[in-house]
């Protein structure tokens, strides 16, 4: 774990704040602009990944033909077979290898923009590699009162956005003073929290909602990954991120410990810098579904975004699988056709293999199709939320699908003239 966060999540953060800042505070083109970065550091993973393609077709040929040509002689076959494995298999692992790096980014990345959503500015401060970088934060702190006793306990920020989104952000707690108290308490609380009757529940679910239409978030790193402080614990800071390009109006500002307000002396608090989120009408932090379908244009940006997703990781897969046809010569194809015809003709005499690479190659044809869609109905929010897959993940993965395309036709624009050139006198016959 600590090796992708050092050598992809942290240096992507940084790269992402710092075009952030000069794209003129554009997080939509600092995403894009990642996308790019990371197309061009790839390309030479890229250029081996077509080459590995281009050498797993002919390791599938000579499989065919050594098979045929041993079928009998299963003892030659092996050691054949095995030849075969030697010469090509270190060649197609290394193929995977631009595959691996391109998840490994759409993880991290993913990982950036959920904590930029999460905890906003404080995020960015914690990796950041120089104290040049770090921006204002946003925060709220509690002093605890003396004598505050070990148990559950609340916490409820009532915060108000300067765009006049209200939000009260309720947060379970314990307090234990020693490990045993911990679990005990802990296990109490997980518990209530499973247990919730239909009015808890439905009182919770409209507190998140509202948390979701104010899109202000509050993080307390203590927190995380339990909801528990020390006995030790005299304060509690709260990391808070306002809605995109509006700043939080601390004169209101309240806080309630268990039910009561805590007063003004034992509160204090920090106004930071708001992030713009916003890109072509979308907040990138949200989803279409959080903006629902019965507003048209306010959900509009979102389907665009998450369309866009699915066409271009089509279109990327299918000008991949074009031109690797463009690869193959005209004569080999037409031997491979012959082959084909004498194989039906010879179909009658001997019971035929099954052609593993046909079957590879129509289940590759099948997953072009559904994944798309399956991407398609991520970004529109219909498998996980916003919290899963927010609109800013969407577009650095159409950036990177966009990119593809460009480059495939780039590097391929002879081969690409040659086809068209090649079928014009067909075409005029």
């Amino acid at each position: 774990m600590d090796i992708f966060h050092n050598f992809f999540y942290v240096p992507i953060f940084n790269i992402l704040m710092v075009l952030y800042q000069l794209l003129s505070e554009n997080l939509g083109l600092a995403i894009l602009a990642v996308a790019l970065v990371a197309k061009l550091v790839t390309y030479p993973l890229t250029r081996r990944q077509i080459n590995s393609a281009e050498k797993n077709r002919e390791f599938q040929e000579r499989t065919k033909d050594v098979r045929k040509k041993y079928k009998n002689d299963q003892e030659t076959l092996a050691k054949e077979m095995a030849k075969l494995q030697a010469e090509y298999l270190p060649g197609q692992l290394m193929g995977c290898l631009n595959l691996i790096i391109v998840i490994v980014l759409l993880i991290q990345v993913r990982n950036v923009v959920i904590n930029l959503v999460n905890q906003g500015v404080h995020a960015f401060n914690q990796v950041a590699y120089a104290e040049s970088l770090k921006l204002p934060e946003d925060s709220v702190s509690v002093t605890l009162p003396e004598g505050f006793e070990d148990g559950q306990h609340s916490l409820t920020y009532v915060l108000q956005a300067s765009d006049g989104a209200r939000v009260e952000y309720v947060i379970d707690f314990v307090r234990a003073s020693d490990d045993g108290t911990r679990s005990t308490l802990l296990n109490e609380l997980r518990d209530r929290e499973a247990n919730l009757n239909e009015e808890e529940r439905a009182n919770l679910d409209r507190l998140t909602a509202s948390w979701r239409q104010a899109n202000i978030a509050v993080y307390i790193p203590e927190f995380t990954p339990d909801p528990v402080v020390g006995g030790d614990v005299t304060q509690i800071k709260a990391f808070v991120r306002p809605p995109s390009q509006e700043t939080i109006d601390y004169s209101s500002l309240q806080v309630l410990l268990d039910g009561e307000e805590v007063p003004a002396d034992r509160v204090s608090y920090t106004q930071g810098t708001s992030l713009n989120f916003e890109f072509i009408g979308a907040d990138l932090s949200l989803v279409a579904t959080d903006i629902g379908f019965s507003n048209p244009a306010a959900v509009a940006p979102y389907v665009v975004i998450a369309v866009g997703v699915g066409v271009t990781q089509f279109f990327a897969s299918r000008i991949q699988m074009g031109f690797s046809s463009l690869n193959k010569q005209p004569d080999k194809e037409e031997d491979s056709k012959s082959k084909k015809k004498k194989d039906k003709k010879d179909k009658k005499e001997e019971p035929e293999e099954p052609d593993f690479a046909e079957m590879m190659q129509s289940s590759t044809q099948s997953m072009m199709f559904i994944f798309p869609v399956l991407t398609t109905l991520m970004s529109l929010g219909f498998l996980g939320g916003g919290s899963i897959f927010p609109a800013g993940v969407s577009l650095f993965w159409t950036g990177q699908s966009a990119f593809v395309i460009i480059e495939q036709l780039i590097t391929n624009r002879d081969k690409v003239f040659a086809r068209f050139t090649s079928s014009t006198p067909k075409d005029n016959e």
